[in-house]
């Protein structure tokens, strides 16, 4: 059910998209995400319900099982070869995903492990790695740590310094990492050219918020927008890659654009009545379409 739906999902997601091209970036940003979740969580929500016949049954067609004719759990018969092949393999399926999930976190936290090692405590809010490359990022899902080169130390002001690193705290503050780690395993099923856009725009909305929220704190959007610009100059020369200029520069027109912008409320009833309608018709679906298909798959 959570393939089907993912599959319903991706192809629907360009309407998600042109929806909220004018939206403000936190409103996109908080929507794409609960869009990413939608697949997972309504398939997770109908079985429950589908467990549960007095709620489930006013949205399931009547039916019969031989002489009974009421409101009944799930039928998965385990006395057919149908029956056993499909529990067999929606666990190994599950099962699957779990092991790759717990596997990436373990290899997430020896690369933690290794960071600390390779870097010194400067203060309570970042740890500093001997490096002359202009770099900085957070790293962590559930207690995020800022990492800060020597090099990007020495060669900016401290007023620049000072906004880089109220940009990557508000990563950690916001737990970014987490949000797209949980899109990036809510999506697996996804078309791969569908989950690519979606996982891109979501780290793009994210860059962007936290933009905004620097450039707010010390009060001064040009100056973030220059630093900004810096950085698409280093990355450019050193990547070479377009998808890399193109986005700081949609960073850098998103920072002069809402900075001084007034929110409009009107964008982000449309596009949070959009994802609700949308998670509200799946889940029904799911439900309704949801027992006979299973009941039929485990014949």
């Amino acid at each position: 059910m959570a393939v089907l739906l993912s599959w319903i999902l991706a192809g629907a997601y360009p309407f998600l998209v042109y929806s909220s091209s004018k939206a403000k970036t936190n409103h996109a940003a908080l929507f794409t995400f609960i869009y990413g979740l939608i697949a997972p969580a309504s398939a997770t929500i109908s079985l429950v319900i589908l467990s549960l016949p007095a709620l489930a049954f006013p949205l399931i067609a009547d039916h019969c099982h031989d002489v009974i004719c009421e409101p009944h759990v799930l039928y998965m018969h385990t006395n057919t070869v149908e029956g056993v092949v499909t529990i067999a393999a929606t666990i190994t399926f599950v099962t699957g995903i779990f092991i790759l999930m717990a596997a990436q976190l373990f290899r997430g936290r020896r690369q933690l492990l290794a960071l600390s090692q390779l870097s010194v405590t400067s203060s309570t809010s970042y740890r500093i790695v001997d490096s002359k490359e202009h770099l900085a990022w957070c790293a962590g899902l559930l207690r995020p740590i800022v990492y800060l080169s020597q090099g990007l130390l020495n060669d900016l002001s401290a007023q620049q310094v000072r906004m880089i690193l109220l940009h990557e705290l508000s990563h950690a503050i916001r737990r970014d990492n987490l949000r797209k780690w949980l899109i990036h395993w809510a999506t697996v099923v996804w078309p791969k050219h569908r989950k690519d856009m979606i996982r891109r725009r979501l780290s793009s909305l994210h860059e962007r918020i936290c933009d905004l929220t620097a450039a707010k704190a010390v009060g001064d959007s040009a100056e973030l927008s220059n630093i900004v610009e810096s950085l698409e100059q280093y990355q450019s020369v050193k990547n070479g890659n377009a998808i890399h200029r193109n986005e700081f520069q949609l960073r850098v027109n998103t920072l002069d654009y809402e900075y001084s912008a007034i929110s409009n409320s009107s964008d982000c009833f449309r596009v949070g009545g959009f994802v609700a309608a949308l998670w509200f018709v799946l889940t029904i679906a799911a439900i309704h379409f949801g027992h006979p298909f299973l009941e039929w798959l485990s014949r």
